[in-house]
């Protein structure tokens, strides 16, 4: 392969029904190295009894004995967002935020409060874990002891709401999705902090929301599409931040939205200079002139540099798996793709719904 760095994937997978399987231990993170591919496993809790019986493994809130409901759709199993520290992987799942260890990836503890619900991107900064509730379009900061340190919602206004006590009464781990696709007004997946502003993607706006937690306003990065998209997952490097849309484009975003920047990239004046101006996009579609098949998802985005990239295909509902591929984004080629089959990998392949590919990240 031609990674410099260890590069780990996380994936997530359904079961048909509410199949009842011995054991919550479950494949969730694959791990690249020059050497080969490696697979870890993790244990699961899906309920609130899950969560009660394993209360050794819990840092932060457990469900209440009295409360407990039964569950009317179990959620998924595996890991969707990554985040890391110099000591520790952090990694979402439904109902939790689990704590592994680098240098070996041993589980280390599962941060879990009422607010970590269908989790999406996640990232970690200054001793805090920053995560979304996508039923409610809010912004959840935990700290490392499970604690909720404080949550922003955003409404349709882009008005901002801190601490919301009409949220807080619910334990929103166990309140099963209530439909397919996106949840929310914007269906927040991937969360960058930089200092005081936090910037989301939302799936439905296929833009980016800019939030200042110290001044508590909110403002819409709008993206210059020449094309349809439905953004997912984002990764800054240097001048440029590159983007998935699940329908299997990269886009590649210009930072700096100044008109100078874009004559550049152009190669041509504007003759106006008083028009507004939205942040210009170059595109990489990965379809059959570099996959030799079009793609039925793209999430995760991880860069090499400035011109190879790595993302997760496939994985919808009925299909044998998904993948993980490194392209040069500047020769339209693929450099090499690995293949997680259904049928290889999970000991009851049969009532498996799908298997998917979620995040990408270097360690």
């Amino acid at each position: 392969m031609l990674l410099k760095k260890k590069i780990i994937c996380s994936f997530d997978h359904g079961y048909f029904k509410n199949v009842k399987l011995p054991g919550n231990l479950r494949p969730s993170i694959l791990m690249f190295e020059k050497k080969g591919v490696k697979k870890y496993s993790y244990t699961f809790l899906r309920t609130p009894l899950d969560f009660i019986n394993n209360k050794s493994l819990v840092t932060g809130e457990l469900p209440k004995k009295n409360k407990i409901k039964k569950f009317k759709k179990l959620p998924r199993f595996g890991f969707t967002g990554l985040a890391k520290n110099k000591k520790y992987i952090f990694a979402g799942s439904w109902n939790a935020i689990y704590v592994i260890c680098r240098k070996d990836m041993s589980l280390k503890k599962i941060i879990s409060n009422r607010l970590t619900s269908d989790i999406h991107g996640i990232d970690f900064y200054k001793n805090k874990i920053y995560t979304t509730l996508s039923f409610r379009d809010t912004l959840v900061i935990t700290n490392l002891d499970g604690s909720v340190d404080s949550f922003y919602s955003i409404d349709e206004n882009l008005d901002i709401k801190k601490n919301d006590k009409n949220i807080f009464k619910n334990d929103w781990r166990f309140v099963s999705k209530q439909r397919r696709g996106p949840t929310g007004n914007f269906h927040f997946n991937f969360v960058k902090v930089l200092g005081n502003n936090i910037y989301l993607t939302s799936r439905n706006l296929s833009g980016v929301i800019k939030l200042n937690i110290k001044s508590k306003k909110s403002s819409l990065m709008t993206l210059g599409h020449m094309k349809c998209n439905l953004i997912h997952d984002g990764v800054k490097y240097k001048k440029f931040t590159y983007f998935t849309s699940i329908d299997g484009k990269i886009l590649i975003v210009n930072n700096d939205k100044k008109k100078s920047a874009q004559e550049k990239i152009l190669k041509k004046k504007f003759l106006f200079k008083n028009f507004k101006n939205s942040h210009y996009i170059r595109y990489f579609q990965i379809d059959k002139s570099n996959l030799k098949r079009n793609p039925t998802w793209c999430r995760g985005i991880e860069i090499i540099d400035k011109n190879k990239i790595i993302t997760t295909v496939d994985g919808v509902y009925g299909s044998k798996g998904f993948s993980v591929v490194c392209f040069d984004i500047k020769r339209n080629k693929k450099l090499f793709e690995y293949t997680f089959k259904i049928n290889k990998n999970f000991e009851h392949p049969k009532f498996i719904k799908y298997v998917s590919g979620f995040g990408l990240m270097s360690i």
